[in-house]
C-alpha cells in the first residue's frame, strides 16, 4: 500500500528545503503542531522509505553525492568562504539525505539532567548469595 496523498505531499515539500517542520505545512498538517508532525512523519517507515527513494532520484538526476558536497565544502574552505555557500550545502545535505540532523536535550544552563537509579541486592530466598 502507498502513501496517502497527504504524506506523499510532505515526502515532495521536505526535498524542498529539508526542514519537516515547514514541509508539513506546506503539505497541509496543522502549523501549530507542524514541528511535532514533521518529526514524526520522518520516522515513519513508510515515509522514510519514500524519503529514500526520492533522494535517490534527486541525486541521480542532478549528478550529486556525497562526495561532490565533501569536494564543495573543501573548495569553500580553500577560498574562506563563509555563510551562504555552506548554508546552502548544509540543506543540500539534508535535502539529500546525507545528513540528519540530532537534537541535544540537557538541563537548565546546559547541565546534565539529573536520572537516579538505585540498585538493591535481594539474598535468594535460600539463603545463598546474590547473583
Amino acid at each position: 500500500m502507498g502513501l496517502s496523498a497527504l504524506k506523499q505531499r510532505f515526502v515532495h515539500e521536505y526535498l524542498v528545503d529539508g526542514n519537516a517542520s515547514q514541509a508539513a505545512v506546506r503539505a497541509g498538517y496543522s502549523a501549530k503542531t507542524a514541528g511535532s508532525q514533521g518529526a514524526r512523519l520522518l520516522k515513519q517507515a513508510d515515509v522514510a522509505a519514500a524519503l529514500a527513494v526520492e533522494q535517490a532520484v534527486l541525486a541521480e538526476r542532478n549528478k550529486l553525492s556525497a562526495n561532490w558536497v565533501i569536494e564543495r565544502l573543501r573548495a569553500v574552505a580553500d577560498a574562506g568562504l563563509r555563510g551562504d555557500s555552506v548554508r546552502a550545502l548544509e540543506i543540500l545535505c539534508k535535502v539529500l539525505g546525507i545528513t540528519r540532523e540530532r537534537h541535544e536535550v540537557s538541563g537548565p544552563d546546559g547541565a546534565a539532567i539529573p536520572t537516579s537509579l538505585s540498585i538493591r541486592f535481594v539474598r535468594p530466598p535460600d539463603g545463598g548469595a546474590a547473583d
